[in-house]
This record gives C-alpha cells, structure tokens and sequence, in this order.
C-alpha cells in the first residue's frame, strides 16, 4: 500500500515537470497591450497557497535590461516561480518519504528472522531506493531527452505605446486627444468654397484647392457645413440626434444620425447608462433623471458636463474633420450622386479620409479615427444603418451603392444619404 502511494506521488511530480513549462511556452505570445509613456505599475497577484521557497517577489518586473528582462517589455514570472516552488518542495517531500520506506525496510530487515518478512524488506528498499534515484535524477533524465522540456519561461508582453493622436467617430474606439488651443480658423469664404463652420486657416489652401477642383469640373462649389465644434455644441448636437430621439427618460436610445458622444465614458461619472460608449444604446441613469425633471435642465446639466470633460473624443473638435457637400447650403443630407463622387475622389488625392457609413465626412491625414484607418474607401459606397437597411436593396452586409442613383444608371441623379435611397432633388426616396 506504501509502494503504491509512493508511485502515485513520483508519477505526480513528474507529470508536474513535464506539463507545466510546455504550458508556460505556450503562453509565450505577447498579446497585452500597455502604454509605453509611463507604465503603470504592474498588478502583483496575491496567491491564496503560499509555498517555501515562493516569496511573491520580483515576480512582475518592468524590463529594463538589467534586471532579467528586456527593455521594453514586462516579464510575469508567477507561473514559473510556483511551478518551480512545487517542484522544490515535491521533490523534499518524495526524498523524506523515500527515506522513511527504506528505514520501515531496514527495520523490518533486521527482525525478519522472526516473523519471516526479510523477503518484503528487500523489496521495500529497493523500490524506495529505485524510486528516489528516479526522482532525484528526473531533471536531468528531460533534460537529457530535450533541453526545452524544463525550461520554465515566464510571460513577456511587449510594451506598445499608444497613438499619439487619435479620437473617436460612431464606428471607430474612444481613446483621448489632444485639443491644439493655439490653432487659427477662418469663417470667410472663398471664390470655390463656402465656409458655414470654422476651418483651419493652415488647411484652408488645401480645402480650397479641392473646392476649386471641383468647381472646374462640376459647377458647383464646396459646401463645408460643419468644421470645428466646441463641446457645448457638440453635446447640444448629441442631445437632439440622440437623447430626444429615445422613448421617454425611461428607455434606451441611439442616434439619427450618428453622433459622438462628447461626455464621460466612465459608467460612475457619466450621467447615462452605456452599453457601448461611442454609439449606443444609452439609458438615462434615474438619479439624473429626478436631479433635472425637465429636458431643458437636462440639455444644460449635458452640456456643462460635455465642456467639463478633459479627455474630448469626437472628430469635430479636433479641427482636422469636416462635413462636406457639393452645394452653396445644407441639402437635409441629399446630394447629387455625380457632383459627391468626384468630391470623394479629390479628398482621397488630398489625403483625407472617410468615415464608411457617412459618405459626407472627411478627416485630415490620419490625425483622427475613422473606420476607414488606412485612408481607403470605395467611391460610391456607404454602411446604411440598420433602421434603414433593407436586404434586397442594400444586401446582408448593409452596404449601398449610391452610384446606382446616378442617371446614366437610371437613376434620378439624387442620393438622400441619410435614409440610404435614391431620391429627388427634395430628398424624396424614389425606387
């Protein structure tokens, strides 16, 4: 019974050398992402088993190349350490329980005469003996089969560091940027573009040069409807596209157009309960909703909150995205299909890009988030939302092409962008 119990606690510990670094190589692969900037602090974790020989330290280091772990990394050394503690600690145990089956053989040896047990005592020490030299040898038998069997490897994650600038558009992620106070704009408008929202005068010639571009070749001049936006205004724009376009205080709502949420994301502060911080469905929490009974109390309270708010993430206030139409004034989002495509093609040239559910919304070289990062689109087409997506006209995807609208198609040469149709000059949809 002895025997037995021994071979079970042998077989254990040999399973536990085994197993334990090929895990631990497995999760080699670097897949957290944490900023470079200033590292926070790394989390230690807490182990409920403590072991001699595993003190709890050192076992999280950021690297700085001196200290067993390369620069730019951070190296979690938890599952090795303990693995390596149990194995100490196992192999202290097998060597003393060794010991003590071959002194109950050594005893039972020298009174065997007697009771005629001299035979089980043989074979009592030699398993014990064989036992402990398979033990004590273990290391160095898988060692000798293949070096990396006991090579215990700790986690190491690569330190990325984050964009530099980057914000938030309806499809896109929520990460801060950073507002330049001493940027200059310009509401005057020129001989190719008409300015009904602020514009930054150091990209103003290169707006122009598209609105000119396109002057020459259709006609018509550049509309930029909606440039630079403070965050009062932002969060006027999100209270009426979004809150007021709910079912009461009591229910969850989303936008009609999309629009960026320019308050809080953090559930504790925010003032509406989230399920997704950058495009809904948004509740208003009910201690808000008794604090201001009234929408308009309500529609201050945001908007002092939106101007409070350090860490601003829409694309209109950054300065760099503009609204953008082939009119001398805003059309109720309907536009002539041939007039937008060329508008597309030109921003593309220029270095702008699009946001793939509104075909009318450009951002400067990458300096916000769009969800077209990489600066590519295809001309023509738009992500219809999915109120107004309808799967024998936009497909399974809900993706429209617009071009289809054009009259050389049989189109009526208008596209209401915002309901996703074919439409006449009035933004009436026609089939």
């Amino acid at each position: 019974m002895i025997r037995r119990w021994f071979l079970i606690v042998l077989l254990s510990l040999s399973l536990t050398g085994i197993a334990a670094p090929v895990l631990a190589q497995e999760a080699e692969a670097p897949d957290d992402i944490v900023p470079s900037a200033t590292p926070t602090p790394p989390i230690v974790p807490r182990l409920q088993v403590l072991l001699p020989g595993f003190d709890g330290e050192d076992v999280v280091v950021v690297g700085t190349g001196d200290n067993n772990c390369p620069e730019g990394n951070i190296c979690v050394r938890t599952i090795d350490n303990y693995l390596n503690a149990i194995y100490r600690w196992g192999v202290g145990a097998g060597v003393i329980f060794a010991i003590v089956l071959i002194m109950i053989g050594g005893v039972e040896w020298m009174v065997g005469s007697a009771i005629g047990t001299i035979d089980r005592a043989k074979t009592r020490i030699k398993n014990a003996s064989l036992g402990l030299l398979f033990l004590l040898g273990a290391s160095t038998i898988l060692t000798f089969i293949n070096p990396n069997i006991t090579a215990l490897n700790g986690l190491r994650l690569e330190i990325i560091a984050p964009a530099d600038i980057s914000t938030e558009v309806a499809l896109g992620g929520a990460v801060a940027v950073e507002i330049d106070p001493n940027a200059e704009y310009t509401t005057e408008d020129t001989d190719c573009t008409v300015i009904w929202s602020p514009v930054r005068k150091d990209l103003l010639p290169l707006l122009d040069q598209v609105g000119c571009k396109l002057k020459e070749t259709t006609g018509s001049r550049l509309l930029i409807a909606s440039g630079l936006r403070d965050p009062e205004d932002q969060a006027r724009l999100w209270m009426n596209n979004c809150y007021k376009r709910g079912n009461g205080r009591t229910g969850s709502f989303t936008c009609d157009p999309l629009t960026c949420n320019p308050l809080t994301r953090s559930n504790a502060t925010s003032p509406f309960d989230a399920d997704r911080h950058n495009s809904g469905p948004w509740r208003l929490k009910s201690s808000i909703s008794s604090q201001y009974p009234t929408d308009a109390e309500l529609t201050e309270y945001v908007v002092q909150q939106a101007k409070e708010n350090t860490r601003q993430y829409c694309p209109h206030l950054t300065g760099f995205t503009y609204d953008m139409w082939c009119r001398d004034r805003p059309g109720g989002f309907v536009e002539p299909v041939v007039c937008h495509l060329i508008l597309e093609d030109l921003m593309q040239q220029a270095g702008f890009y699009r946001i793939a559910s509104e075909p009318w919304h450009f951002e400067y070289n990458g300096k916000t988030t769009s969800s077209s990062a990489d600066g590519s689109w295809n001309n023509g087409t738009m992500r219809v939302l999915a109120k107004y997506c309808q799967s024998t006209k936009h497909g399974d995807d809900c993706v429209w092409d617009y071009a289809e609208c054009k009259e050389s198609r049989g189109g009526p040469g208008f596209a209401n962008m915002r309901r996703a149709c074919c439409a006449t000059a009035d933004g009436q949809c026609v089939n």
